[in-house]
Parts: structure tokens; sequence; C-alpha cells
């Protein structure tokens, strides 16, 4: 596996350090950006400062950390060759867990022309396929889901950029049982999740750790709902989940979360993810 630097060498920005500058793009430049990049991308203050300098002397951005013509281009070149390679993935059928690591090669190894002419010529070469159908809950439920449980399979993924969502999973996706529970009756529908306990290693004195997910909220409509946990048991109402069959039948719901979770005497801050699961 080639190290950042060793990435630099070739010319060609890591999948890590376009993130820095979509990130970059989000919130613009001012006091405090480097720190705020840093921290969502789960890298040092140096790291990010030492690629946006650099950045500054290729002629990407400019001394004032604002994207030069030649910057935007770029941007613009990556951010669309990203979506045409994820495409690109699940049309050769790579594992998802498999297609962020995938994605991370091809685009550190490659340049743009080469990349972008595999993934158009397979594109070329394939037979139409039909968009996923997506739902809205009531539609699913009557349309798709008889009253019923149903197991289904689960992950949790840390929220944010496309390329986080390309499948870097969350501490809390530790925090829960891998199979959960999809309820569909009178009494209401959700998605029941069964927490476990999460395991780690200190730190300060490398002592082993005990821990579990301490509180979840949900978003639904726009807004975050609390979820209660009851024993070791928590509940996220189906009309809070979106849900899309693909083109080869595969239904998945989704819905974003926050949650907390302590280990030991350590209690992990609040951070947004992306709950998935599929029939």
């Amino acid at each position: 596996m080639k190290t950042t630097e060793e990435v630099q060498q070739t010319g060609l920005p890591s999948l890590l350090q376009i993130r820095y500058l979509m990130e970059l793009e989000k919130v613009g430049w001012k006091r405090g950006t480097v720190m705020e990049i840093a921290g969502k991308c789960g890298v040092s203050h140096p790291a990010v400062s030492r690629y946006l300098k650099s950045c500054c002397e290729k002629g990407i951005l400019n001394e004032k950390y604002e994207f030069t013509t030649v910057g935007k281009m770029m941007l613009d070149r990556y951010r669309k060759l990203i979506d045409e390679t994820e495409n690109y993935l699940a049309r050769i059928g790579i594992d998802e867990e498999a297609q962020g690591e995938t994605l991370r090669k091809l685009i550190e190894n490659l340049d743009c022309a080469t990349l972008g002419k595999i993934v158009r010529s397979d594109r070329s070469s394939v037979q139409h396929v039909p968009k996923p159908v997506i739902w809205k809950e009531e539609s699913f439920l009557d349309d798709m889901l008889a009253w019923g449980s149903w197991p289904v399979c689960i992950a949790i993924y840390q929220a944010g950029s496309q390329i986080e969502q390309l499948r870097k999973r969350s501490m809390a996706d530790r925090g829960v049982e891998r199979q959960a529970m999809l309820r569909h009756n009178k009494r209401g529908s959700w998605l029941e999740l069964s927490i476990q306990k999460m395991n780690a290693i200190s730190r300060v004195d490398h002592a082993e750790m005990e821990g579990k997910l301490s509180s979840l909220k949900y978003e639904c409509n726009g807004r975050l709902h609390k979820a209660e946990i009851r024993g070791n048991k928590v509940n996220i109402p189906l009309e809070a989940c979106r849900f899309i069959q693909n083109s080869r039948g595969i239904i998945k719901g989704r819905v974003a979360i926050t949650v907390t979770c302590s280990v030991g005497c350590v209690h992990m801050p609040e951070s947004t993810a992306l709950l998935i699961f599929w029939l």
C-alpha cells in the first residue's frame, strides 16, 4: 500500500487530499478552517496545512486559499471521476465493503485520463441498466412489505462527504449486532437494533476496556429525534428511513443518525453516521 508521501511523488493527490479540497470548498477559508478540515478528515492539523500550502505553490489555490480557475477545474474533474468510478465498481460487482479501498487505489495510481477511459469504455459496453427505484417509507410498506418481522443486515458508516460514505465504518458500528429486525405490524413499523458490548484498548495504560452505545438520535423530516433505549434494544421508526431497490432486486434502507458511545471511563463525543440495512 502506498503511503501519502509515495502518492505525492507520483504527482497524483491521494483520495484523502482530494477530500481536504472538497471540505475547503464547502466551508471556505477562515480562521480555524484547517483545524475544522483536519477534524472532519480524522488527520492532524499539520497534514492539512502542508497540503494546502503545496496547492498554493502549484496554482490550485491562491494566497487567500481560494480556488484558482485551474484549481476549480481540477476539483470538478476529480469529483466527476470519483462518481464515475463508484458507478463502475458497482457495475462490475465489487463488494460494498471493498469499494472504498478499491476506489482509493484507482484514484491514487492512475491518471485522470486513463481512469476516465476505463470507466467510460465499460459504461458504453454495458446494456442499459434501469435506475434504482426509490420509495418513501409509506409507499414501500404499502407495496413491498407484508406484516411481520424480517431479519436485516446492518452497517453504520461515518457520514459526511461522498468519499466517507464509501465505506469507512463508524465506531458505532461495533456497538450493535450485525443483524437487526424490521418489524411491521398493527402497533407500528420500526427497525429494532440490538446493542452489544464494545471493546477497546486504552491509549494511556493499554488496559482493556468495555463499553456500549449510550445514546442514539435519528433524523426525520429534517429534525433529530431521540430513540429510547430499553435494555439492549433501540428502535428507529421506519418513517425516518428511505428505501431503494437496485437493478438486481436488492432492497436497502438508510437513515442518518447521531450516536454517543462510552468505553471504560471515556465518553466519545456525539458523531453523525449513516445507518444502512438491507433485506
